[in-house]
């Protein structure tokens, strides 16, 4: 699996992971668009992405239907190489920094 799609839509979707379980662990996935609010789980002992340390991920693409996106959602994703946004989110800073991205990789379409 190289290419993740989750298709765009107003309903949250929830993923159920933890640190020794991660939705997608052994996919290599180069571009992944999210084209909906996702949520995970946070504990007291960490947060748990589906896509946290994804060093594999190149391409990230944010629809136009994502209003928020969590902290860490994206953590140690290192191996991004740009970032395209359909609208300017609020926490989009968060985002950046976390991924090891400048702000100068990332474009509103």
């Amino acid at each position: 699996l190289k290419e993740l799609i989750i298709e765009d839509g107003n309903n949250v979707l929830s993923f159920a992971t933890s640190s020794s379980d991660k939705a997608f662990e052994s996919c290599p996935i180069e571009s992944l668009y999210v084209g909906r609010n996702f949520t995970y789980n946070i504990s007291t002992s960490g947060y748990y992405s589906p896509f946290m340390r994804f060093t594999s991920i190149k391409s990230l693409i944010i629809g136009n239907y994502v209003t928020t996106i969590k902290p860490y959602a994206f953590w140690g994703c290192s191996g991004i190489e740009s970032i395209t946004m359909a609208r300017v989110l609020y926490r989009i800073f968060d985002l950046i920094e976390r991924s090891g991205l400048d702000e100068k990789d990332y474009k509103v379409k």
